[in-house]
């Protein structure tokens, strides 16, 4: 629940495709909620972090080297998206901070700041990459357990392809 709304209802609620000035105006104008995203994808890492680990640790006796290449998908895909959060703290940063109002005009700040979320678009379909390799080897090592489902593991499987 906490990673749908940062990314749905706060990014893609506040930047608008293709439309710089209303995307500028948007974060803003939504300051707070723009934070509230930031600070909700942080308490999602820390969670993703713990879930990697207790992961790697129930799926051991099914595979050990592949507990460990799913375990490191997703801690890979949390360093890219972690890292990829300071794409977003500078647009708010160039929007936002009167140092950066003085150096530039207001269009050449809300386009710099645009490019940072672009980037932040890119970087998170990266993370992307990351998540679907955790997503396919968890999905062989449910489909192998025994003690979970193999439907849900094909399931699984399936969506690391999609």
């Amino acid at each position: 629940m906490l990673a749908p709304f940062a990314e749905f209802f706060v990014r893609q609620g506040l930047i608008v495709p293709g439309n710089v000035a209303a995307t500028a105006e948007n974060i803003v104008a939504s300051q707070s909620l723009f934070r509230a995203g930031f600070a909700t994808d942080l308490v999602v890492f820390v969670i993703e972090v713990a879930l990697a680990a207790v992961l790697n640790v129930l799926f051991r006796p099914v595979s050990r080297t592949l507990a460990l290449v799913m375990a490191f998908a997703r801690l890979a895909m949390v360093t890219i998206l972690g890292l990829n959060l300071l794409n977003m703290f500078t647009a708010l940063q160039l929007l936002t901070s009167p140092e950066y109002a003085t150096a530039f005009e207001k269009g050449q700040l809300q386009a710099l700041a645009f490019v940072f979320l672009n980037a932040q678009h890119f970087g998170y379909a990266l993370g992307m990459v990351f998540f679907g390799l955790h997503l396919g080897v968890l999905g062989y090592l449910v489909y192998r357990s025994g003690f979970l489902p193999r439907i849900l593991g094909i399931l699984m499987v399936v969506s690391a392809l999609g």
